[in-house]
């Protein structure tokens, strides 16, 4: 297919009606291909009716085209766009879908459109031909309507390129997750060549988006390069898959895709330590909580050497500390201490001399926590566990046993300890050669990073960094409403006036890229009505409820019987929905937040507080899941504290209302199927699966046992993982876990599965590969006599072309004998004549 020049405003997007969507979609690809392809464009304007809208409007020129009766496209050339490149100036912007208004097809349908007496007695025909005359008349009111409010500016609009892709694919929106225009700032981050580079950016700033951009474009100039693509979440990982493979297919032709086909291997964390867990077990933080935590503190409470110390403390906040300085820090310069002691673990001193930008507890409770890491370490070893610090200290010991990339991407970065960024970082050929994205104030995982230790990191290795060229923070937000985004910014200045300013993290101001206003709810009535408000939000499939622990998830879990909504902070990082309704994530700090209010009056610093910085990130992180509406419930806040806090003055009622609330639109059964899925793809396997479980529609059970074998393969149980992928045919899948099963024959099996080339890239063709040694072992029944065959024709394919190598060759050799000889012919003939 040759490379088509066609932009689409996301409001076109948006201006699509479902019905007919596909028909309407094929409809415009034919016009685009026969818009480009034809030399007469007078042709073409007269099959679709292409004529100038003659209307006052912002832009230079807005066409319009028809699809069928009473529907019509709105758009621009690519001439008349402004910053448009001058070898795009051909394409086409497509603006707005324009239709009749709906009193008219509603109208139509019921064939009442008002006529006299004389219109009711002719034929069907001529009704037919005055009503469409009617509809044309009434679209083309529409469109002028429509013209006059539009505007369209490339650098600030949202648009989506189509370029080897078809505009038919707008059918599944998920085809189009990543495709989109860089702006000028996108562009830098994408073209600049200096290594390493830090890309920064606020909630829904594109940064996933642009390191994929960048791995195209590394790859364009090298396709021969081994590229590592590293994030912490199994959700954020299937995104950047997703567009990945969007990206290369809108960006690449198809033999430019071929060469990139194996090129990148993406990794979530967890996944890529698990290769080298060998018998263990990994501890997560469910585990630590239920497995050690629990009996641990019940324990040192009875104590009343350590019972003050101890009370109060939640399993997260000891798991955080544990994760992300005791077992994670990379040393205030980087030395590396936990790289040297045997149970891993910093020494006692040099974390007792942390003060509290590193950690906010006071030196009694450090020198407990202290003691409680100790048994945390001899409760792995004698269980046979480990966590991710130690498997991250094992591949930074043995290194050079693991694989080695040429390239690193390395997303959300924020989410890792100090310890597995230095492991990564290990695993690049040229440590420089790295790209790592995140948002120092989304910050909310067990980890204590800041973006000022990186920078530190980079400094002491003496690798080339200059903040104005290996540095970009992003402040354009593609996801929030203005509303939302308004009260981000709020929160950052409150931060930057209470913790002090950081050049790295605290840029400018987000700007939001989307029209929608948004809207801001509380509810300040009894609990009773805030659990009306809950039990209707369960009902659809657009809402999302947020608190602040595990304690209020589990209360609420119980109270409304539900347990798909539901999320911790750090549950639903990664997610995002039109209604997120948050309980009790201000009240349950609310001494906090009165301090906070306190000194924002007085105007006093906090100075540097990982608690207060906590509650701001956590604050951020849920404001910015909300894609419309978002509700807070609270018990005890008033207006005043809210608008301290947010910056804005919540719309609020006493007493629930589903039209006040925004909370009347009913779900559809297709709808909940899509929440599930989304579930699925963030990794949430157990609440997919009771979601799914409570659906009648097709493709249900199938879905059941995705989840279930993405559990098996995350509890490290690959056998039974890969037979469930195998037998629902997702062989990619069912491949990797027999992979890391050890069971070849399964493994040979899935790989022929995804066909004989592919068979052959991935296993005869690798250079250490051995017939006799990886193969011929794993030989049983059908596969042997399907593989032996596939060799076979492998092996006579090779002779053949070391027989046509060696017949160039000889040619080769003959042609220049001969040029030899002529021109020793013409030499001595030369040398006769002077004779």
């Amino acid at each position: 297919m040759d490379k088509q020049k066609l932009l689409m405003d996301v409001r076109f997007e948006r201006s699509l009606p479902e019905t007919n969507k596909a028909a309407i979609l094929n409809k415009i690809g034919q016009f685009v291909w026969e818009w480009h392809t034809t030399k007469d464009k007078n042709l073409v304007g007269n099959k679709y009716s292409v004529k100038k809208v003659k209307a006052p409007t912002k832009l230079a020129e807005v066409w319009k085209f028809k699809v069928s009766a009473g529907n019509r496209v709105l758009f621009m050339k690519g001439k008349d766009v402004v910053g448009l490149p001058e070898d795009e100036q051909d394409a086409l912007v497509l603006l707005e879908f324009c239709t009749h208004d709906k009193q008219i097809l509603s109208a139509r349908a019921k064939s009442t459109v008002t006529l006299d007496e004389e219109e009711v007695m002719e034929s069907e025909e001529t009704l037919r031909s005055k009503l469409e005359a009617k509809l044309e008349e009434n679209v083309e009111q529409v469109v002028k309507r429509q013209v006059k409010r539009l505007d369209y500016q490339l650098e600030k609009s949202i648009t989506r390129p189509f370029k080897y892709m078809n505009v038919e694919e707008l059918i599944d929106v998920d085809n189009l997750q990543g495709i989109f225009y860089l702006n000028e700032e996108q562009r830098h981050c994408v073209n600049q060549p200096f290594a390493p580079f830090l890309l920064f950016g606020s909630a829904g700033s594109g940064k996933t988006t642009i390191g994929i951009y960048k791995l195209i474009q590394l790859l364009k100039g090298d396709s021969d390069l081994k590229v590592g693509y590293f994030t912490y979440s199994s959700q954020l990982l299937d995104t950047a898959k997703r567009i990945y493979n969007n990206v290369k297919r809108n960006e690449l032709d198809a033999i430019e895709q071929e060469l990139q086909e194996d090129a990148i291997a993406f990794y979530p964390i967890k996944v890529f330590l698990r290769q080298y867990i060998g018998e263990r077990e990994l501890v997560d933080f469910e585990k630590f909580t239920q497995d050690f935590y629990r009996n641990a503190y019940a324990n040192y409470m009875q104590n009343p050497r350590y019972k003050n110390v101890c009370r109060g403390k939640e399993a997260y906040d000891v798991w955080k500390e544990i994760r992300g300085l005791l077992k994670g820090f990379g040393g205030i310069t980087w030395d590396l201490e936990v790289l040297k002691t045997s149970d891993g673990l910093i020494k006692e001193a040099s974390y007792l001399k942390l003060d509290e930008k590193y950690s906010p507890y006071s030196i009694e409770e450090k020198k407990f926590l202290y003691k409680l890491a100790g048994d945390y370490t001899k409760w792995l070893k004698a269980n046979n566990l480990c966590d991710e610090n130690d498997l991250a200290r094992e591949v930074i010991k043995n290194g050079k046993q693991f694989a080695s990339f040429d390239w690193l991407v390395i997303d959300e970065v924020q989410d890792l300890t100090e310890l597995e960024f230095y492991m990564l970082l290990n695993l690049v050929r040229y440590t420089q050669n790295f790209l790592m994205s995140g948002d120092y104030h989304q910050t909310i995982t067990p980890t204590y990073f800041d973006t000022r230790r990186v920078v530190n990191f980079l400094e002491r290795h003496n690798l080339r960094y200059k903040e104005d060229e290996n540095q970009v923070c992003l402040r354009r937000n593609y996801r929030n409403p203005q509303e939302i985004v308004k009260m981000g910014n709020h929160i950052g200045l409150v931060r930057q006036q209470l913790l002090g300013y950081d050049k790295r993290n605290d840029g400018e101001q987000e700007e939001a890229m989307i029209e929608e206003k948004g809207n801001v709810y509380t509810l300040i009535g009894d609990e009773e009505e805030q659990i009306k408000l809950l039990q209707e939000a369960i009902k659809k499939a657009y809402t999302y409820i947020v608190v602040p622990n595990e304690v209020q998830k589990q209360y609420l879990q119980r109270r409304l019987n539900n347990y798909t909504h539901i999320f911790t902070i750090s549950e639903i990082k990664g997610l995002e929905n039109r209604y997120i309704i948050c309980v009790n994530l201000l009240s349950i700090y609310k001494e906090k937040w009165e301090v906070i209010g306190e000194h924002l009056k007085d105007r006093k610093s906090l100075g540097e507080s990982q608690l207060y910085r906590y509650l701001f990130n956590m604050l951020y992180v849920a404001l910015t899941r909300s894609q419309e509406n978002i509700c807070f419930l609270d018990q005890g806040m008033s207006q005043g504290q809210y608008q301290t806090v947010l910056g804005v003055i919540p719309q609020n009622a006493t007493r629930f209302d589903a039209n006040i609330f925004n909370l009347l639109e009913e779900s559809t059964l297709m709808e909940f199927f899509e929440a599930a899925l989304k579930l699925e793809q963030a990794g949430k396997y157990d609440r997919a699966i009771i979601a799914y479980e409570h659906l009648k529609v097709p493709g249900v059970a199938h879905r059941i046992k995705i989840c279930k074998a993405k559990q098996h393969e995350e509890a490290g149980c690959y056998e039974e993982a890969g037979a469930i992928f195998r037998g629902e045919e997702y062989f990619e899948e069912a491949t990797r876990c027999y992979k890391l099963a050890g069971n070849k024959q399964a493994y040979y099996h899935c790989l022929l599965e995804q066909g004989n080339e592919y068979f052959v890239s991935q296993v005869l063709k690798q250079p250490s590969f051995s017939y006799h040694r990886d193969l011929k072992p794993y030989l049983h029944g059908a596969l042997k006599e399907k593989v032996e065959r596939l060799c076979l024709g492998y092996c006579e394919q090779e002779l053949m072309e070391q027989r046509e190598q060696q017949v160039d060759q000889t040619l080769a050799i003959w042609e220049i004998s001969e040029a030899l000889e002529v021109l020793t012919q013409g030499l001595v003939s030369e040398k006769e004549r002077r004779c």
